[in-house]
C-alpha cells in the first residue's frame, strides 16, 4: 500500500497524458510511410517463424527496427486492421514513458533540492506534463509509423530508471535488467545508442561517481564504472556500425545529406518549439547551403548556451540537462542522419526530457 501510494502521482499522469491523446484513437492510417513501414508488408501480417526470421534479416524502409515490427504484428493478431488498436498501443507507450519520467525527475530533484517534499513532486509533476502533452509530441504519438519512437523511448525511459535504481540499490539485478531494456530499444530505433553515454552523464552529474576530468577515469577507483557500461558500448558499436557505415541510400544526396547548417538548426530551433510549438509541420522547408546560414543559427545556439556553460561546474542539474540534450540529439541533428527536412518533431522525442 505505501509503494502504492508514493506512486499515485505517476498513475495520475499515466491517466491525464492518456486523456489529452484520446483523439488520436480515432484517427485512421496515414498514406505517407504508413503502407511501406507496415499496411503493406505481408511478413508482419501473420506470426510464423518464417516471418519473424524475415523481420530479423530485413529493412524496413531502410530502417532496421525488429522489435517495432514485431509491435505491429502482435497489432495485427489482436485488432486486424482496425487502426484504433495500433493507436491505443502508441498512446499507452508513451503514458508508460511519462509515468517513468516523473519517477527520474523526482528521483533527479529529491538528490539536489532539501525544499518540501510537496513542491518537489509538484515540480516533477509539471516538468513531466510539459514533456509528455507537449505539441511536439502529437508526430511521435499520433502517426503510426512512429511506433519505433515511442517503441524507443520506451524503453529508453525504462533504461534510464533501471540504472538509477541499479546506482541507488547497488544490486546487479538492475544493471542486467537495464542492458536487457537497452538492447529491446536498439531494436527498436537505433537512436537508443546514445543512452550509454547519458549514463557516463549521470555518474558525473547526479551520482558524483566520476570526474568532469576524463584522464582521471582511467584511475583505479574510476574504472569499476567505465566496465560497468562496456557491454552497453558493445552494442553500440554493432548498432553504429549498421548505421553509419552502411547508411541508407537515402542519406546520400541533397536534400536528404548532413550538413553543420542542419546541425545549428536543429540544436537551436527545439528548445524554441517546445517553448512556442507554433506552425508545427510533418515537414518542415529545406535549408539553404551556405555559411552564412549555419553562422545565423551557430551564433543562436551559442546565445541560449551560454547560461549552461557559465555555471557548468557550479550547477551540476542544468549541466546535466544540457549535456543530455546534446548527447540525446547528436543522432538525428543532421550530422549523421540524411533527412530532407532540418528538423522533425520525433526527433525531439528523447531529447526534450532535458528541457
Amino acid at each position: 500500500m505505501k509503494y502504492f501510494k508514493h506512486n499515485i502521482p505517476a498513475i495520475v499522469i499515466f491517466i491525464i497524458v492518456f486523456i489529452a491523446f484520446i483523439p488520436s484513437l480515432f484517427n485512421g492510417f496515414v498514406q505517407y510511410d504508413d503502407p511501406g513501414m507496415f499496411l503493406n508488408v505481408e511478413p508482419l501480417k501473420t506470426f510464423s517463424v518464417e516471418n519473424i526470421k524475415w523481420i530479423f534479416s530485413h529493412r524496413i524502409l531502410n530502417h532496421y527496427h525488429p522489435l517495432t515490427a514485431l509491435s505491429f504484428a502482435a497489432d495485427y493478431k489482436i485488432w486486424g486492421e482496425n487502426p484504433f488498436g495500433f493507436h491505443l498501443t502508441a498512446i499507452l507507450l508513451h503514458c508508460f514513458s511519462s509515468s517513468f519520467i516523473f519517477i527520474i525527475l523526482r528521483k533527479i530533484l529529491f538528490r539536489f533540492f532539501d525544499g518540501p517534499k510537496t513542491a518537489i513532486i509538484s515540480a516533477s509533476i509539471i516538468g513531466t506534463l510539459f514533456f509528455a502533452v507537449n505539441p511536439m509530441r502529437v508526430e511521435s504519438v499520433s502517426w503510426l509509423s512512429e511506433r519505433k519512437d515511442v517503441l524507443c523511448s520506451f524503453f529508453y525511459f525504462l533504461s534510464l530508471l533501471l540504472f538509477f535504481l541499479f546506482r541507488e540499490r547497488k544490486k546487479h539485478k538492475y544493471l542486467l535488467l537495464c542492458f536487457c531494456s537497452f538492447v529491446m530499444g536498439c531494436l527498436s530505433k537505433s537512436m537508443m545508442v546514445s543512452f550509454p553515454f547519458i549514463c557516463l552523464l549521470s555518474d558525473i552529474f547526479i551520482f558524483k561517481n566520476l570526474p568532469l576530468n576524463l584522464l582521471q577515469w582511467l584511475k583505479k577507483e574510476n574504472r569499476i564504472y567505465l566496465i560497468e557500461m562496456l557491454p552497453f558500448f558493445c552494442v553500440f558499436v554493432s548498432v553504429a556500425v549498421q548505421v553509419f557505415i552502411f547508411p541508407p541510400e537515402d542519406t546520400l544526396a541533397y536534400p536528404f545529406a548532413p550538413s553543420l547548417n542542419k546541425a545549428a538548426y536543429a540544436f537551436a530551433m527545439y528548445p524554441l518549439l517546445h517553448i512556442f510549438p507554433y506552425n508545427l509541420s510533418y515537414m518542415y522547408a529545406p535549408l539553404p547551403q551556405s555559411w552564412g546560414v549555419f553562422f545565423k543559427y551557430a551564433l543562436l545556439c551559442l546565445v541560449m548556451s551560454a547560461p549552461f556553460i557559465f555555471f557548468f561546474k557550479k550547477k551540476a542539474l542544468p549541466a546535466f540537462a544540457f549535456c543530455f540534450y546534446i548527447i540525446a540529439l547528436m543522432p538525428v541533428c543532421g550530422l549523421l542522419n540524411g533527412s530532407p527536412s532540418p528538423i522533425n518533431d520525433r526527433y525531439c522525442y528523447i531529447p526534450s526530457f532535458s528541457f
